[in-house]
């Protein structure tokens, strides 16, 4: 079902999604997770975990999406990151 995406569309469509999701923390968020991992992190959870998965709407809506990620991180006792789910429903 998926078909290959270059480097440079899933960093584009992740931080894109990011931004939606976060919108008026994003560089907060972003900078703090570059000052952790010297922008590894960063990089990686824009261009794989967003760009790669969560951008991914052929199959499963945006909105979906953000309510799945909102119970996974209810579920992994990770509550405060769901909290820009809450804050910020863009989607609905």
């Amino acid at each position: 079902m998926r078909s290959p995406v270059d480097g440079k569309t899933k960093l584009e469509r992740g931080t894109a999604f990011f931004s939606r999701l976060y919108a008026g923390h994003t560089s907060k968020i972003l900078d703090n997770m570059s000052r952790s991992s010297g922008g590894d992190l960063s990089y990686y959870a824009l261009a794989s975990v967003y760009g790669e998965l969560m951008a991914e709407t052929r199959v499963v809506n945006a909105m979906e999406t953000v309510l799945m990620e909102f119970v996974c991180c209810l579920a992994d006792d990770v509550a405060p990151q769901a909290k820009g789910c809450v804050l910020y429903p863009f989607f609905f």
